[in-house]
């Protein structure tokens, strides 16, 4: 099975169980904001044609993943403020579904970048919410590791609408922001007190991985590169999250 598929069925498997604590809610909601793009990255692919490590087959289970921590946050009370974040995400993404599950449009390309920026920030605010309501000492850092997941797939997404040569959008400082903004969480995360030796390794694979990403911000070549910018943001997921389910288990 591709990686790539392979890597979401993992998260599926891994993430079944009900959600136990607050910090399971912080990185089952702060996965939610990674889906959000990886979905986008995976809908560009197929209107490309790219089939490289099954984009299709990753889409729904992604869309299948995405519902289940939706239903699991749903289960979990927390409060009334959270309550009302959650139905919002829960709105706005019934009413995307069926773009997402319909044959990829490139002249749709953008209205639906848009919009999945939108259930990004609503995603965001959730497990902002969660993180604020929580006592544990580690929900900031759950929080912040987490969003690294997202980063990664934000990059990835932009990178494979530019090469889907969609217009409507100024490519080049949405790329940079995220770039920008995973150096500056990546440098926060590797000073942590609750750093460990092993969360310390996976930052590494994480950092190295990125590197393509930094030079792309750089270059701004119209020379593209998806296989391989494909293989660096799942290389930062899983090391990513890795380092986030060890923060949540400290």
């Amino acid at each position: 099975m591709a990686w790539l598929t392979a890597g979401i069925l993992l998260f599926t498997q891994s993430t079944q169980a009900a959600i136990k604590d607050s910090t399971d809610a912080i990185n089952k909601a702060g996965m939610q904001r990674m889906l959000t793009q990886r979905m986008l990255m995976d809908y560009a692919l197929i209107g490309q044609g790219i089939k490289y490590q099954q984009p299709g087959a990753d889409l729904k289970e992604t869309i299948a993943l995405f519902e289940r921590h939706l239903q699991e946050l749903t289960a979990f009370p927390v409060n009334d403020e959270v309550n009302k974040a959650l139905k919002a995400v829960t709105t706005q993404w019934h009413a995307l579904k069926p773009v997402l599950t319909a044959t990829p449009d490139r002249n749709q390309a953008a209205s639906l970048r848009d919009e999945m920026d939108r259930l990004l920030d609503a995603s965001h605010r959730l497990v902002s919410l969660i993180a604020a309501a929580s006592t544990d000492k580690s929900a900031e850092i759950v929080n912040r590791s987490g969003r690294q997941r997202m980063l990664s797939q934000r990059m990835a997404s932009l990178y494979m609408l530019r090469s889907w040569r969609i217009e409507g959008f100024d490519f080049a400082p949405a790329f940079k922001q995220a770039v920008d903004e995973f150096k500056a969480n990546h440098a926060k995360l590797e000073h942590s007190s609750l750093t460990t030796p092993d969360i310390k390794k996976q930052l590494n694979i994480a950092n190295k991985a990125f590197q393509w990403f930094d030079l792309s911000a750089k270059t701004n070549s119209d020379k593209f590169i998806p296989s391989l910018i494909l293989r660096s943001s799942n290389r930062i997921l899983d090391a990513m999250n890795n380092a986030t389910k060890m923060y949540a288990e400290k």
